[in-house]
Order: structure tokens, then sequence, then C-alpha cells
């Protein structure tokens, strides 16, 4: 009888260590959650168009897209009024293909893109140091900012036109190669395409000249 107490003892004993060892393993891995793994795992994410996290971390060497999100926009376009929902709608899709464009362009070179609705963005310099970045109190629509790991941020408002755009990443990310950019093109539903056969080509001795 004594013999299976103390075997049962033994095992209730290793059973509770055990536990208690498995419990400090994962409180343990908990707490090793720092900058940089929060980075791998936005990086990671990245290899998706849109990055929409509350605060997106952003390591050197990177070209931030930023704009409203689609919420934020009609939220915006319901304020200015419909006057001018057709100039913000059209270059709101261009700015996002423009930045589709430019992902797309920089995937062998050494500068990451990323494009995001996230309102606030901070960016890890070389010396570990954290610059924070808020949209919405810096009360912008758009823009692209550069980030080359050093203790300043190059932020461009609005939609860049594409060889400035080529130029700036060139200069500023000192690349050698060429960097071929897609046109972007954008159809709106505002625009009217006029049917071929409804065209009238009149003869130029028919035409009246005041």
């Amino acid at each position: 009888m004594k013999t299976i107490v103390l075997v049962t003892f033994i095992a209730l004993l290793t059973f509770y260590s055990c536990n208690s060892n498995h419990k400090d393993k994962q409180e343990n891995s908990t707490s090793e959650i720092t900058v940089d793994s929060i980075i791998k795992k936005n990086n990671d994410s990245n290899d998706n168009f849109v990055d929409s996290q509350d605060v997106l971390y952003v390591k050197p060497n990177t070209l931030v897209f930023f704009s409203l999100s689609n919420k934020e926009f009609k939220q915006f376009i319901h304020r200015t009024g419909k006057q001018s929902e057709w100039d913000f709608e059209l270059i709101y899709k261009r700015f996002k293909k423009q930045a589709k464009n430019t992902k797309e362009a920089l995937k062998n070179e050494k500068v990451h893109s990323i494009y995001t609705f996230s309102p606030k963005i901070a960016f890890i310099t070389e010396k570990d140091d954290t610059l924070f970045f808020d949209r919405k109190e810096n009360d912008l629509f758009l823009g692209q900012i550069f980030f080359n790991g050093k203790d300043t941020l190059d932020i461009e408002e609005g939609l860049m036109k594409k060889d400035s755009l080529i130029d700036r990443i060139k200069n500023y990310f000192s690349l050698k190669e060429e960097i071929n950019i897609k046109q972007t093109v954008i159809h709106s539903v505002y625009q009217k395409v006029i049917k071929k056969d409804t065209i009238v080509k009149l003869i130029p001795d028919t035409v009246k000249t005041p």
C-alpha cells in the first residue's frame, strides 16, 4: 500500500513540475516580443499590396505610399461635396495605381515599397531610434515618405509625376539601375466614351466660317 501511495505522489509531482515548466516557457516566449519581431511580422505581411494596421513599423530603405482608407475617402467626399468628387476620386485612384506599379518596379531592388492606410507610422532608424509620423495630425490626404534609415524623413505630399518619382527614388536611395514604373492609366466612371459612329465628318467646303 505504501508503494502505491509513493508512486502516485511521484507521478503527481512530475505532472505539476512539467506544467510549471511549460507555463514558464510560454511566459518567456511572450516577453521576448521585440520591435524587431514586430517589424519582421509587418514585412512578411507586406507581400500583400495594402497594409492597414493601426501602427505600421517600417525598416530602413523603404518607400511608403500613404493615403486615406476607402471609408475615410467616402467621408471626405461627403464633407467636401459632389463638386470636387470627380477630381479627388481621379487623384485617389491614380495614386493607388502608381503605388502598385512602383512596388512591382522595385521587386528586384534594395528598396522596399508599401502602400498603407495606417494613420500612424513608426520608422526604425539604423541607430534603433524611432521616428513617428501621424497622417491625421498632419492633416494629409495622401503622399509618399522616403526613408533611408537616417534621422529624418523625406515627405512628399500629393500625387507625384511618374518621372519625378523615378528621379527621387534613384537619387534618394542611390540606385544605379534604371527603374521602369508603368504609366498609370485610370478610367473614371465620370468619363464619357464617344462612339465612332456618332461622329459626323464634314467636308471642309461645307464648314461655315463666321
